[in-house]
Parts: C-alpha cells; structure tokens; sequence
C-alpha cells in the first residue's frame, strides 16, 4: 500500500504541506481532520449530544457510507469554523466513531492504484501503521495560534489570538492524553518542527527526504 501518512497537531502546517505534496507528486491527498469536521457538522445539525457516543455513532453509521470522497474533493468552508473544530475534537474520543472513520479512510486508499497522502492524528500510528513513509509536523503553540488566527481572519470570522492558542494547547493535551488513538509520532516518524519555516522550505525538505522513497 503507497501511503504517505502526515500527522501532528492543529495548524502545524499538516494540510498546506499534504495538500501541496499531493500536488507535486500528482497523487490522492485524504484529510482525515475533515472527516472528522464532517462528521461534527452532521451531530451538530441533528442536534445530538456530543458527549453521548451511542447517538454520534449512530449518525456517523448512517451518513458515512454516503459520503463521497474523490480525488478533488473541497468540503464545505462551514466546516472550518471553531465550533466545528472543537466539536470535531470532542467525537474524536469515541472508540466506535474512530473506527467507523479509520475504515472509510482505509476502503478509500484500498481503491486507490498510486500513492495516497493521508493527514491527521493517528495516520500513521493506528490508521495505516503499515504506510511507507510517516511524517509528524509540529510547531510552537504560539506560532500555530497566530497561523489560526490569520486563516480565521481571511476566511471572515472573528477571533482573540490569546483565546487561540489556549484552545490549542487545550486541544493538544486532549489529543495528546486520550486512551484512544492519543496524538503522537510513530516510532518511524521524519519530525518536523515548521515554527521557522515557511511552507515551501517544509515541502522541500519533505520532497527532499522522499527521494529514497519515490521519484519525486
């Protein structure tokens, strides 16, 4: 299985750097941090508990199979918001919705016949422990927090940098800490901290340490 697995921590540069590899490289790119915004939007909009498993695992097995994911495929822009990003953060706890979404995300990289970029948390610790390459992308708080705050800016939301980056240390610790699935680099993990970089000195870097793997 040809998997590119990129995780690490929210606005660590994980999506901008998966999203421009999959450009260079000419391959599959699979966010799975918006699966998981997509699924928050489907529990907020019924109206269910976030805290009560049964109900959201009950609506990710009814909507999941339905949805389409293709090469190309660009969510919602609603699915950016903050109250998305912490519900997202809040069903990602539950063992049966992270299994339901851990098996979408390998059905759709098994019909896949090239390589395939998978983002997130756990890519490649329990999704695709097998995947060729694993990538962890890190950054400061400080830094992640004014990268939010810049993207919330742009796309019309309001926001307090201050507010931002205690969220994302908050967030990190409820990643970082939780039985299932917690955030961390897999043992075989190329780190890289990108506080000090600009996202095409992390691309390169990355296509760099993907010659041994691939004709980059």
């Amino acid at each position: 299985m040809k998997v590119i697995t990129i995780d690490g921590p929210s606005a660590a540069g994980k999506g901008t750097i998966g999203a421009n590899l999959s450009q260079r490289l000419n391959c599959f790119y699979l966010d799975s941090g918006m699966l998981y915004r997509q699924i928050a939007a489907w529990v907020l909009a019924d109206g269910a508990s976030l805290t009560e498993e049964s109900d959201v695992k009950n609506i990710v097995a009814k909507k999941l199979p339905f949805l389409k994911w293709v090469q190309g495929y660009v969510p919602s822009e609603d699915l950016r918001a903050p109250k998305i990003s912490d519900a997202a953060s809040k069903i990602g706890v539950f063992q049966e919705v992270r299994r339901l979404a851990n098996q979408y995300q390998r059905d759709l990289v098994s019909a896949s016949s090239g390589w395939v970029i998978v983002d997130g948390r756990d890519a490649g610790t329990v999704v695709f422990p097998d995947a060729v390459v694993k990538l962890f992308i890190t950054a400061s708080p400080n830094i992640r927090a004014k990268r939010r705050y810049l993207q919330l800016i742009e796309r019309g939301y309001t926001s307090d940098l201050y507010e931002l980056e205690e969220e994302i240390i908050q967030r990190d610790l409820r990643d970082q800490k939780r039985d299932i699935a917690p955030l961390k680099p897999a043992p075989d993990a190329y780190i890289i901290d990108t506080s000090e970089e600009t996202i095409d000195e992390s691309v390169q870097r990355v296509l760099k340490y993907l010659e041994k793997y691939i004709d980059a």
